[in-house]
């Protein structure tokens, strides 16, 4: 009478299986998933965003004096930033369009902001430096 030989599983059948299964699983991924897939890398929320500025230490004054609700604030380089909508004692809140995306917030698609940074703002009679300290969206 003949004896079949068992065959048995070692640790070495384990890895390759595991390892084929990992390949076929990345391969899968790929291929549903893909550069612009489940994860796309860069979301756009495109809207009206409520910048807050908060005016220097001896600005404080000035802005004030120069920037009233519903004018337009102009940059240093003369882009229109957007319209002040609320005044308060310690800041100003102005209506930027633009763009977030996980690299920032660009003012028009083209001027990049982010809080602490600091701008020289213009009226027509006065230039003023502020801080960015807040970018919420409005819609």
């Amino acid at each position: 009478m003949i004896q079949k030989k068992r065959k048995r599983f070692a640790a070495l059948d384990a890895v390759l299986v595991l390892s084929i299964l990992a390949i076929a699983a990345a391969v899968c991924v790929r291929i549903i998933i893909g550069e612009e897939g489940l994860f796309p890398e860069d979301v756009m929320i495109e809207g009206t965003y409520a910048v807050t500025l908060s005016p220097g230490d001896s600005d404080g004054g000035r802005f004030e004096e120069s920037f009233k609700v519903g004018e337009d604030v102009y940059l240093s380089s003369g882009e229109v930033m957007g319209k002040i909508s609320s005044f308060d004692e310690s800041a100003a809140e102005v209506s930027v369009s633009g763009v977030m995306t996980d690299s920032g917030f660009l003012m028009n698609g083209t001027f990049y902001l982010a809080p602490n940074m600091e701008l020289e703002l213009r009226s027509a009679d006065e230039t003023v430096t502020v801080t960015v300290t807040d970018i919420t969206f409005i819609e």
